[in-house]
């Protein structure tokens, strides 16, 4: 999503880093490098940085951002998305609400969006609760998931969802319950709602889980493990990086794997992508990605990026994506 960037008075900004500061003391950071709360390990310096651990901090923190008119970002693990290298302005909420709820003795759990996936899925089997194992070769986080549709071997995080709690931005922010009709199109893919400007933001998710034997949760965790790629310590996963399944005609094939650039190792048999932690630079992963779009749209075939671009990036006319 795209926000434009607003000039502010050096008076405005002050105010602004002041009233973080008075709600969340020395917590606040001024001028941080983003690097670090990204799976590449790139990413430029962020205006204002604050780690949230409650859901009331999360709203608290947006609500100050929106006051001043300043943008924000929320981010996760920081495994969908990619940040500029130049950074970003405003304010960058790092979520780390962590709580999970249970409504025994029934199977639905309440999870907050900053929740690991590993977190999720070891908590809940530890409760008997499973089906949803396949996170487990998912990482990120629980908001992540559900706002990049993520999935592996065609299963994602979607069908489970019983109602998203969302803070709507708005003159007064509202806190509202949404049902999965309002997350996903026809398509399977999220909507709007998370596109929009500013950004809604999601705070927790209700789960309707199973009620399975702790053996066959074990058999199927050891399953899907098996079918994760161990891959070197330097190197990561980023994820799918479009949303449709690349053309599997041979020719089309042969072509897309000559597309190579330092760094980054196309893995377009599994559509994932392998990245050198820290050696690649934003603007050239993005000019990779965009060179692969380019080249579809040449043989008729459309690949929307699913990649989140966060920060300000020059070449977009000062708009910044979140």
């Amino acid at each position: 999503m795209s926000i434009k960037s607003t000039l502010n008075s050096p008076t405005a900004e002050a105010g602004f880093a002041a009233k973080l500061i008075a709600r969340f003391g020395d917590r606040v950071s001024q001028n941080k490098v983003l690097a670090p709360y990204f799976r590449t390990g790139v990413g430029g310096v962020g205006e204002c940085v604050i780690e949230v651990e409650t859901v009331v901090e999360l709203i608290d923190a947006c609500q100050i951002a929106q006051a001043f008119h300043r943008p924000y970002i929320v981010v996760g693990g920081g495994t969908g998305s990619l940040m500029s290298q130049v950074g970003s302005p405003g304010l960058t909420v790092v979520n780390r609400t962590r709580q999970i709820l249970f409504t025994d003795p029934t199977s639905l759990v309440r999870v907050e969006s900053g929740v690991s996936n590993q977190a999720l899925i070891t908590t809940t089997a530890g409760r008997g609760l499973g089906g949803i194992e396949f996170l487990s070769a998912i990482p990120g986080t629980v908001g992540g998931a559900i706002a990049t549709n993520a999935s592996f071997q065609g299963q994602s995080i979607l069908p489970y969802i019983r109602t998203l709690t969302v803070w709507l931005p708005g003159q007064e922010g509202t806190v509202t319950q949404i049902r999965p009709s309002d997350i996903v199109a026809a398509t399977g893919q999220p909507i709007s709602l998370f596109k929009q400007t500013p950004p809604p933001v999601l705070l927790s998710v209700d789960l309707q889980l199973s009620r399975l034997y702790p053996d066959e949760i074990m058999r199927r965790l050891r399953a899907y493990r098996k079918r994760i790629a161990l891959i070197a310590d330097r190197t990561v996963k980023v994820g799918r990086p479009f949303w449709q399944e690349l053309p599997h005609d041979r020719t089309l094939r042969r072509e897309l794997e000559r597309f190579r650039a330092p760094g980054i190792r196309p893995r377009w048999s599994e559509s994932l992508l392998e990245v050198s932690r820290g050696s690649v630079q934003p603007n050239d992963y993005r000019a990779f990605l965009q060179s692969v779009a380019n080249w579809a749209k040449g043989h008729d075939l459309r690949l929307d990026q699913r990649l989140s671009y966060l920060g300000y990036w020059p070449d977009d006319e000062g708009k910044i994506d979140a």
